[in-house]
């Protein structure tokens, strides 16, 4: 779930319950989830369960994200291991995924300051 929720809770400062009662954040979490789900496909992975159930359970907790609590100790953040690594197996596959791209060049501009 740390695709969906991990740099966006970095980005926002939002805890991981705060989240999950925005709207807003739902919208963004479920694109980047659609695309994780498009490229996992194209990669051969299948789920049994609902990924936006799992993201669920995960945002009842009230704390910050890992990449938060990395940023905010000035330490390298694991962006291309998650966000990025969609971005890249996008462009292998063709696939666009424009919320991933997105979300890992605020990552890098947020740390590069």
């Amino acid at each position: 779930m740390n695709i969906a929720q991990n740099a966006l809770g970095a980005i926002t400062g939002l805890t991981m319950l705060e989240m999950g009662n925005s709207e807003e954040c739902w919208k963004i979490m479920n694109n980047l989830v659609q695309e994780f789900e498009q490229i996992a496909k194209a990669e051969g992975v299948t789920f049994t369960y609902f990924l936006t159930d799992k993201l669920k359970a995960n945002l009842q907790m009230s704390h910050h994200p890992s990449m938060w609590q990395d940023l905010e100790n000035k330490k390298r953040t694991e962006i291309d291991a998650i966000n990025g690594a969609i971005s890249r197996l996008g462009k292998k596959h063709g696939i666009a995924t424009p919320y991933n791209d997105m979300i890992t060049s605020l990552i890098k501009i947020i740390k590069k300051n």
